[in-house]
């Protein structure tokens, strides 16, 4: 985070002359980012979180918040040791007079002794789309599942099938408004490198459509995930190691333009973004509230 320091260096690297082509491209990189993290600590955005309280955190890792179009909903990922190895559960936590009330483990059938480690809920709170991992179903290491809250239970869940689904890694969905768009991220072959997001449509039938890479409007040659598209259906959000930005990744957004091409990518900036990691932003329908995950 010492960008001054650390452009000071880059430019007396980038005045020597035998420099391989490969490294001053990468060295041209990074002087874009410190140039840019120089300027955004400048010109600081309104930022001013607050922490969900011990309902929802505790001293295990808490991430990937989900949340209902209510706002009423949230849903997260918990990670904890349990038998000296690390696994992941979903938890729920409801939002009334007092705040968000204590969060309790969504338990079988979604939770297994494997990990369960992203999620996104529909708009109506009675969907649950996620990542599951290791299961008897499954095309890949990590598949996506959705499952339906019925009279008060959630159903067994579904492997979303062979269209969505491939023998390389699945996860982070992310579901529209209306139900018919599911993004996520994988690293199977055609994408433009690393993790990219993809998106499937559902057809008349109810049944997924093959996923598609987003492309280059969006994804980069390195990796980009934690994609979130908004109650508006017409702004995503995600994170990118592959466009200018602070350090490791960056929270960034895109809206859809007239014809239905992604628009310029915007970073958040500072502090939103730092010269850690930053992803899992999701924000709520009002467009003024923001939920992310935060070491």
């Amino acid at each position: 985070g010492d960008y001054s320091e650390a452009l000071k260096h880059i430019r007396k690297y980038l005045s020597f002359k035998k420099v391989s082509e490969k490294y001053r491209k990468k060295a041209k990189a990074l002087k874009k980012s410190c140039e840019f993290s120089i300027s955004s600590m400048k010109n600081p955005v309104t930022f001013s979180p607050e922490n969900l309280g011990e309902n929802v955190n505790t001293e295990a890792d808490e991430y990937l918040p989900a949340l209902s179009a209510d706002g009423s909903t949230l849903i997260f990922t918990r990670s904890k040791r349990v038998g000296g190895a690390r696994n992941e559960d979903f938890y729920l936590s409801l939002y009334g007079d007092e705040g968000w009330s204590l969060a309790k483990n969504l338990g079988a059938p979604i939770n297994t002794l494997q990990n369960e480690g992203a999620q996104c809920i529909t708009a109506d709170g009675k969907t649950l789309y996620f990542s599951a991992c290791s299961r008897q179903d499954s095309y890949g290491r990590c598949d996506l599942y959705s499952s339906d809250f019925i009279e008060g239970y959630w159903t067994e869940p579904v492997n979303l099938g062979e269209n969505i689904n491939t023998e390389s890694w699945e996860s982070q969905p992310a579901i529209s408004s209306d139900g018919r768009q599911l993004f996520f991220v994988s690293n199977r072959a055609g994408g433009l490198g690393g993790k990219d997001i993809w998106v499937a449509y559902k057809n008349a039938k109810g049944k997924w459509t093959k996923a598609k890479n987003l492309g280059k409007q969006i994804n980069t040659i390195r990796d980009d995930v934690s994609p979130f598209l908004h109650w508006d259906n017409h702004t995503l959000y995600f994170s990118s190691l592959g466009y200018v930005g602070m350090g490791g990744f960056d929270v960034f957004l895109s809206r859809l333009d007239e014809l239905g091409n992604w628009g310029p990518v915007k970073n958040m900036g500072y502090p939103i973004n730092s010269p850690s990691d930053e992803n899992s932003l999701i924000v709520a329908k009002d467009g003024r509230t923001a939920y992310f995950a935060s070491a």
